[in-house]
């Protein structure tokens, strides 16, 4: 909760820019499915709700400046065979129907955000603007990230925007040839975000199917359907 309300104090902040300045900045995430991937229907315990809140007013903040202009740019990681927590199971259906739902939406803010597939587990990172710059530990298998290096020193932002374009142009280039879609794109963001549709409905299937597989009255085992 507390490093979900410091990411919503820091997007206000750079909401506070006028809109000629707020698209000349960028927000780059990495992580899991990201705050686009959180909706009203996912479950939270009663001791969540204040978290739960704040998570959807990341969200929100995210969308509106998206929708002013400021690009963001989201590298994240579906669950599959090789990296799914069978613990976070139910979490990882809501959230990938949700981020379906809105790459499938005609939401203005998709005109301003990029998306790239990780092959692989990605820390959690925020780089917001010129403000700050995140990185989200877990200390167990659990929701958030309750140990948190936050960054405001110029020299600290800058060197981590630069790795992480870099990053983000690798993971770009593996997420077109990965995931190549049918489907005519209007320009190379349009064929991001298809692509990762793609993924995420490959990712969405698998889940379902391990799902499907628990609920078998035979008592297979979760961590053996899960390898």
């Amino acid at each position: 909760l507390d490093r979900t309300l410091s990411v919503v104090g820091d997007l206000r902040q750079l909401a506070d820019l006028p809109d000629e300045e707020l698209r000349n900045e960028a927000i780059w995430f990495s992580g899991f499915l990201s705050s686009f991937a959180i909706s009203e229907e996912e479950h939270f315990d009663a001791a969540e709700l204040q978290f739960r809140d704040a998570l959807l007013e990341e969200r929100d903040l995210l969308l509106k400046l998206a929708r002013r202009g400021c690009l963001i740019r989201c590298i994240i990681t579906p669950p599959s065979k090789d990296d799914l927590v069978i613990e976070g199971l139910p979490i990882a259906l809501h959230r990938l129907r949700a981020l379906i739902r809105f790459l499938n939406s005609s939401d203005s803010a998709l005109d301003h955000i990029e998306w790239a597939i990780s092959p692989f587990r990605q820390k959690n990172f925020y780089i917001i603007g010129h403000v700050c710059f995140s990185e989200g530990f877990k200390a167990r298998i659990e929701r958030g990230y309750p140990l948190t290096l936050r960054q405001t020193d110029p020299e600290a932002i800058s060197s981590s925007t630069a790795m992480h374009r870099i990053l983000f142009e690798k993971m770009r280039t593996f997420t077109l040839q990965s995931y190549p879609s049918e489907r005519p794109q209007t320009d190379e963001r349009d064929a991001l975000r298809l692509a990762t549709l793609r993924c995420l409905r490959r990712s969405l299937r698998y889940c379902e199917s391990v799902a499907r597989h628990s609920a078998r009255p035979d008592g297979a085992r979760l961590t053996e359907i899960g390898r």
